[in-house]
């Protein structure tokens, strides 16, 4: 090898070395924060501006309600929402064991049962607040009594950072102890979107209140998660630097959100069943990477769990392209959930 082949040799390696540990510094400086301080959801249609159901509003005015005056903008056959007035904050009566004050809506069942009935707490995902879960809702509404409520640093509810499920356990729990104390409901049962899965299924772990669980679009686990959404949604390289965004995340919110991981906890739940709906083209928590390994973890441990995926649809999406599908496995689910 020749002089300038020696020098070439040198470069490569030290380009090899250097540029790797660059883009991680990069990754460092921005990725967390963007994670950790989403964009506001902007959709503040309320039960009874989206489908004209009754609700009682948790732990704020719902005077402000009337003034919210939600319209929606449609280019490239994509809705959004946004919304003519301003939410009111969470009030004092519903707080986290850290402080966070905590808004939601609790919407009784349409068949009249009560309110110890059979309920459902609906949690919705990151970068995302309770109208998101209102679709969910549609297809339990009839028999169900649900709960849906905004997460920290989300809609109506106080906090300065989303903690991708570590802290937002604390909200879960917040919120089981108000249905429980306020409505005395004979059984629960949950549903969970994305991060909001992870985060329902880490408190089911170690909440024997929570009798059945559907996620929705739930990872196994955050590193690959946020591996996958680098690449395939934002066009970065993914890799190792996924671990860094992890560990950045991590020490932005004071506490490992590897922890919250769903295929740690999915095993605990014991004689609990589990049912995890899917879109068959998820690109961020792809099938094999996500689902199936929960399905491994929980078969492991015994835990009876169920499969659906819905063919076509992108993370977070199954109840855009399957609405109806969705409902139908909800329903029956925890209909056996439930003895049926």
């Amino acid at each position: 090898m020749g002089r300038w082949g020696r020098r070439l040799l040198v470069v490569g390696i030290v380009a090899a070395i250097i540029l790797p540990l660059v883009y991680s510094g990069v990754i460092l400086a921005i990725g967390p924060n963007m994670f950790t301080h989403p964009d506001a959801a902007t959709d503040c249609r309320t039960p009874a501006t989206a489908y004209g159901w009754s609700y009682e509003a948790i732990n704020y005015d719902i005077v402000a309600d009337g003034a919210l005056a939600p319209s929606s903008t449609t280019t490239n056959g994509v809705t959004s929402w946004s919304c003519g007035g301003t939410p009111a904050p969470a009030g004092r009566a519903v707080v986290t064991s850290d402080g966070v004050r905590l808004a939601g809506w609790y919407v009784p069942a349409a068949n009249g049962a009560g309110a110890t009935a059979p309920t459902v707490v609906l949690v919705h995902g990151w970068k995302a607040n309770k109208t998101g879960m209102l679709p969910f809702a549609v297809g339990l509404h009839a028999d169900y009594n649900l709960v849906l409520f905004d997460l920290r640093n989300n809609g109506q509810s106080s906090g300065d950072a989303t903690s991708m499920g570590l802290w937002e356990q604390r909200d879960v729990t917040a919120m089981l102890d108000w249905v429980d104390a306020t409505k005395h409901p004979s059984w629960i049962g949950v549903v969970g979107n994305s991060m909001g899965a992870a985060t329902v299924l880490a408190v089911a772990a170690n909440d024997q209140r929570i009798k059945a669980l559907v996620l929705d679009s739930v990872h196994a686990d955050v590193v690959t998660s946020f591996g996958n959404a680098m690449e395939e949604d934002f066009g970065f390289p993914g890799g190792p630097a996924a671990w860094v965004l992890a560990r950045g995340v991590s020490a932005q919110v004071g506490g490992d959100i590897t922890t919250t991981d769903p295929v740690r906890h999915i095993g605990a739940l014991g004689d609990r069943p589990v049912l995890l709906t899917a879109g068959a083209i998820d690109q961020v928590d792809t099938p094999t990477e996500a689902t199936e390994r929960n399905v491994r973890a929980a078969l492991e441990a015994k835990v009876p769990v169920e499969v659906a995926y819905c063919q076509g649809a992108r993370h977070g999406k199954v109840i855009d392209a399957c609405p109806s599908e969705w409902a139908s496995w909800a329903r029956s689910f925890f209909e056996r959930a439930r003895g049926g």
